[in-house]
């Protein structure tokens, strides 16, 4: 295929909120075509993509599931679940499989589409970040993994990141040859798991963007999710940060903190958090939109004092004791160890 200039994006598939096995969950429609590489091997350890970018005589299954496609990736309601530290899981999330432009799951090696504008260009001038459109670099795959591994020693809880499958050279040869682009270095896909594929921008934009009603996660998280869990999610945020700071270092994360979190309170997407020498607003800007998520209402009906008071026990620092706003608390401490680091 000729992908140059300007082009129709092909719309969104429509998609609703509803329930799987406890859990609320965004799933399209219609059930969703993909092809499942090899044949036999269990899905988690298998190469999604189109079926147009089945090599010919490649082992291969194509199969119809019910799921979700975001960027560049595709969510996998499964049958039975997957067990990952002792805890099941009922989606395996694959990045890597192809994203939306004017036709679904499309991966290109040289270009890349801008979707505000419809318009296909060069990769090197429309992303800043040297990604593959629709796919995924091993050596992206395996920094993802490491940051993962980094968050869970310091105790924050993200989605299980749990391996990089290698795309088979026949498949990438495939690609090369249908969308007319030379190959480039090995591709991957990323493979996670979780219950939950709802994420905080989604409840944003629930009634524009897929013209369905959020009682489902509403029900659910007035149901689970406790002042003293999400405080626990936050404090391993807040704590991290001075941890680092007396090392000189803070974590920085790119994006919003709606597209990187799950409603559970999980987070989400390792590629966008990376380790820096110490700045303190920057490192404190993490804190601030880490603890809007409660102040915004993202999580409804959470005991606000209750959440305080566990947030204090956890951190140190005076959320619920003290009279001073949360920024000024967080900044506070941010400058003590500025000054011991001085000395």
């Amino acid at each position: 295929m000729n992908r140059t200039g300007v082009c129709k994006i092909k719309p969104r598939p429509s998609a609703s909120f509803t329930e799987r096995h406890g859990y609320p969950v965004l799933l399209e429609n219609e059930p969703i075509r993909i092809a499942k590489i090899p044949a036999k091997a269990e899905l988690k350890d298998s190469i999604i993509v189109h079926p147009r970018y089945v090599p010919k005589g490649t082992s291969h299954e194509i199969i119809e599931v019910e799921g979700f496609r975001r960027g560049r990736t595709v969510d996998i309601l499964l049958e039975k679940p997957l067990k990952v530290d002792d805890k099941k899981y009922w989606i395996l999330n694959f990045k890597g499989v192809g994203a939306r432009a004017d036709c679904d799951m499309v991966i290109h090696f040289s270009l890349f589409f801008d979707d505000y504008r419809g318009v296909w260009g060069r990769r090197e001038h429309c992303d800043e970040y040297g990604r593959i459109w629709g796919g995924l670099k091993m050596n992206d795959a395996q920094f993802e993994l490491e940051m993962h591994g980094i968050m869970q020693k310091q105790g924050i809880v993200f989605v299980p990141h749990i391996q990089a499958n290698k795309v088979p050279a026949d498949v990438m040869q495939k690609i090369s040859e249908v969308e007319k682009c030379k190959m480039v270095e090995q591709m991957s896909q990323l493979v996670r798991a979780c219950n939950t594929n709802i994420r905080m921008e989604d409840m944003n934009s629930s009634l524009s963007q897929f013209n369905s009603p959020s009682e489902p996660v509403d029900k659910w998280q007035q149901a689970n999710l406790t002042a003293e869990h999400i405080a626990r999610l936050d404090a391993a945020i807040i704590n991290t940060q001075l941890d680092f700071a007396k090392k000189n270092k803070m974590l920085v994360m790119v994006g919003s903190a709606v597209e990187n979190r799950h409603i559970d309170g999980a987070f989400t997407d390792a590629e966008n958090y990376e380790i820096k020498e110490f700045e303190r607003s920057m490192s404190q800007s993490l804190v601030r939109r880490t603890l809007m998520m409660v102040e915004g209402g993202f999580f409804i009906k959470i005991n606000y004092t209750a959440y305080r008071k566990k947030l204090e026990k956890l951190t140190g620092l005076g959320f619920y004791s003290g009279s001073q706003q949360h920024d000024e608390l967080v900044g506070e401490a941010f400058d003590k160890i500025v000054k011991r680091l001085a000395v």
